[in-house]
C-alpha cells in the first residue's frame, strides 16, 4: 500500500494520504488529517469508466444485471423510503436532490411531493431521465 502527500479536497491541507484499498485498479486513499476517503489522489481515476451504460445492463461484475427490468421492485423499496421521509413532515413542494439518481425511479416516486432534481454521472442514465422529463444533470455539468 502507498502513502502519498496530497492536498485534501475536504480539509484543504497537504496531508499524508494512505492507500486503504484498490478497486478496479484504482487506489482509494484516506486523508490522515480528516479521514476523507478519495480517489482524487490517483489522477488516472475516471468514474465515467465505471459508471457507464454497462453498469446498468450486466456488463460489470458489481453493477446491475438489468436495472430497467428491476424498476417494479426498486419502486417498492423507494416507496418505503418515501414513507420514512414523510415522517419528517416536509412541506409540499420542498426541494429534494438525489445524488446518483440512475434512471430516475426514486425521483418519479417522490415527484408529487417535492420539487425534484437529480445528479448522475452516467451519460446514458442522464439521457433516460431527460427523456422522461426529469430535472437531472450530468455530474460534470
Amino acid at each position: 500500500m502507498k502513502n502519498v502527500p496530497a492536498n485534501c479536497m475536504c480539509c484543504s491541507k497537504v496531508t499524508l494520504h494512505k492507500q486503504k484499498f484498490v478497486v478496479k485498479g484504482f487506489g482509494i486513499f484516506k486523508c490522515s488529517g480528516c479521514g476523507l476517503g478519495s480517489t482524487k489522489v490517483n489522477s488516472t481515476f475516471n468514474s465515467k469508466n465505471i459508471y457507464d451504460k454497462s453498469y446498468f445492463n450486466g456488463g460489470q461484475n458489481d453493477g446491475y444485471s438489468n436495472y430497467l427490468d428491476s424498476e417494479e421492485i426498486l419502486k417498492i423499496e423507494f416507496n418505503a423510503i418515501k414513507k420514512n421521509i414523510l415522517k419528517f413532515k416536509p412541506k409540499l413542494g420542498a426541494k429534494l436532490l438525489e445524488i446518483g439518481c440512475a434512471y430516475g425511479f426514486f425521483l418519479e416516486t417522490v415527484n408529487s411531493l417535492f420539487n425534484i432534481s437529480g445528479i448522475e454521472m452516467c451519460d446514458h442514465a442522464v439521457n433516460v431521465c431527460k427523456e422522461k422529463g426529469l430535472n437531472v444533470f450530468n455530474a460534470d455539468e
